[in-house]
């Protein structure tokens, strides 16, 4: 395994485009599904690469209406890209507490596995997020491509499990590996 690829953990509260089922624009119309936005009934969730380090968490914590954050499509060679899964509409147990997992997996541009990360917590015995609330999974992955890596295209693919309602989504995204 790639010792680049590495887990940052952190918590922000976000204000997103969240309805009660499925993803709104600033104008409240539905949104359909794309390969890194996805939605199963009440929950959905969206995979966000960013090559703007920190600064792309400040602006995730901006509240805001509509789509609020651009996915990063290329990254330069052992720069950081950081990978976040963002989520909303889990569904709590008893005492209001939500058990999500996340997989994630990168593929290099050969077609070789590039990191396969095992199950890991995203959102485990924490609240519900509220209403109308996005939130970034405890787990944020950094992914930096090193000199001997292979430039080109890769390929991210997540996946989300609620573990109460058993529903799990499929997101993917691509970046661009670059001199």
């Amino acid at each position: 395994m790639k010792t680049a690829v590495r887990y940052l953990w952190v918590f922000l509260w976000l204000t997103s485009s969240v309805a009660n089922a499925g993803w709104v624009n600033a104008d409240g119309a539905d949104v359909a599904d794309t390969d890194d936005m996805k939605s199963s009934g009440e929950l959905i969730s969206r995979l966000i690469l960013s090559n703007e380090g920190e600064e792309a968490f400040r602006k995730l914590g901006t509240p805001a209406r509509g789509t609020v954050f651009e996915n990063s499509s290329k990254v330069k060679r052992n720069d950081p890209l950081t990978v976040a899964i963002a989520f909303a509409g889990c569904k709590g147990n008893a005492k209001g507490n939500c058990y999500v997992l996340m997989q994630v997996t990168i593929t290099q541009p050969d077609g070789e596995v590039y990191a396969k990360l095992p199950v890991t917590e995203m959102w485990f015995g924490k609240p519900v997020p509220e209403q109308g609330r996005l939130e970034i999974g405890s787990n944020v992955i950094q992914v930096v491509i090193e000199d001997e890596e292979p430039l080109g295209k890769y390929r991210i693919d997540a996946k989300v499990m609620d573990k109460m309602s058993g529903k799990k989504l499929l997101l993917n995204a691509h970046f661009t590996a670059t001199e």
